[in-house]
């Protein structure tokens, strides 16, 4: 799915505000589980603007990587 920069901006921004209303904020983490696509993106620099930090879990890791 290709999205624009600013559909990608407003989309973060919609993250961030979430988490926000949520209680999240600066030295929170977040623990992000999605696979490769706009949506890992999304979420990632969402957490970002609210100033936590994300934690990305590989989705496919294996045993052994």
């Amino acid at each position: 799915v290709e999205v624009t920069v600013a559909e990608l901006d407003d989309a973060a921004d919609r993250v961030a505000a979430a988490l926000r209303a949520r209680g999240i904020g600066p030295e929170d983490r977040v623990a992000v589980l999605l696979p490769r696509t706009t949506g890992l993106a999304t979420a990632v620099l969402g957490v970002l603007r609210a100033g936590a930090v994300a934690m990305t879990i590989r989705v496919f890791a294996s045993a052994r990587s």
